[in-house]
């Protein structure tokens, strides 16, 4: 099996394959793999107090939340991500680099992403679904959402964008930025919502992330995005897939797993991009982690597990 993995924000192709270091020994175990890991195209800094690697011998495992004081002399960058920003040129220079890898280095039965990378992914399946690029997606940390390069999605809502609309941005992504979302409310995904209540709440989760992370300023997102509209340069306004919005589903199995201590926001983030994929070819697996790939071996087995039935779902496919 052929794999291409997608390394988080502010992180890189080595960090994420030490993250997947047991999971792949136990995949290795029943088949023989190769994965291909890369760098996405823009250099960061390194994510905000998340990653130190700690080394011995051959094994090697990530230990989250330490400060940030040790973590670069422990974790050599450069460290990378795939897109700064959410237009859709940003999210296409992401889609052009995959598409590269994939022309060059494959055919590849799967591809494996973490937290932005897993969002990628899922972009980049919905954008690319006939014929699929993979035969399966293993999304680990779905932070979404699933941003889109394509300039003709939601533009009835992006043009009719008024000054109150843009304050009331300005508000859900940053007035409520230090209290967060509340746990027990969900991001809307059924058929209550309109798709500009859907729009808005999922472009305003999207800013809080982004802001989390480090990877962009939700004040003045908001504001570009503003100057943009005056100036009549939509195509400078960012496109968002959403249950709601669209019916484009992704149409190959795919296994979400998720740090049952992950936050409220990455946890409705998550939902909704379950729902863009095939209900019938969707497995999640939650582990005890936050923001991680799991690593404790009853864990990993799980996961494992999942990888292997999407992979013969896939099979009974025709893949």
């Amino acid at each position: 099996m052929r794999v291409l993995c997608l390394h988080g924000h502010g992180t890189s192709s080595t960090i994420f394959e030490t993250q997947l270091t047991a999971i792949c020994e136990a995949l290795d175990e029943s088949m023989e793999n190769e994965y291909i890991f890369i760098d996405g195209p823009v250099e960061s800094d390194r994510v905000r107090g998340s990653y130190l690697l700690l080394s011995s011998g051959i094994h090697s495992q990530l230990i989250f939340g330490l400060a940030e004081a040790g973590m670069s002399e422990m974790v050599p960058g450069p460290f990378f991500g795939w897109f700064t920003g959410f237009t859709p040129n940003e999210i296409q220079a992401s889609h052009d680099l995959v598409a590269e890898v994939i022309a060059e280095d494959g055919p590849f039965d799967a591809i494996f992403g973490f937290s932005q990378g897993a969002t990628l992914a899922l972009c980049y399946l919905l954008q690319h679904s006939e014929p699929p690029p993979v035969h399966f997606a293993v999304l680990f940390s779905c932070a979404g959402p699933a941003f889109s390069s394509d300039m003709s999605l939601s533009c009835e809502i992006i043009r009719g964008f008024v000054s109150d609309d843009f304050d009331t941005l300005q508000y859900l992504a940053t007035d409520m930025e230090s209290s967060g979302p509340d746990p027990s409310v969900p991001l809307s995904i059924g058929s209550d919502i309109s798709p500009r209540e859907a729009f808005m709440e999922t472009i305003s989760s999207a800013l809080r992330l982004g802001g989390d992370n480090g990877f962009i300023a939700p004040a003045a997102a908001v504001e570009q995005w503003r100057a943009a509209s005056v100036a009549d340069r939509e195509e400078l306004m960012t496109r968002v897939f959403h249950p709601s919005l669209t019916s484009t589903r992704v149409k190959i199995p795919t296994v979400h797993v998720l740090g049952q201590s992950d936050t409220a926001e990455v946890f409705a983030q998550a939902a909704l991009c379950r729902n863009l994929c095939d209900a019938r070819l969707v497995e999640q697996v939650e582990h005890s982690a936050a923001h991680d790939v799991p690593r404790k071996s009853e864990e990993v087995q799980q996961v494992v597990q999942a990888i292997l039935a999407a992979k013969s779902e896939a099979e009974l496919m025709g893949f």
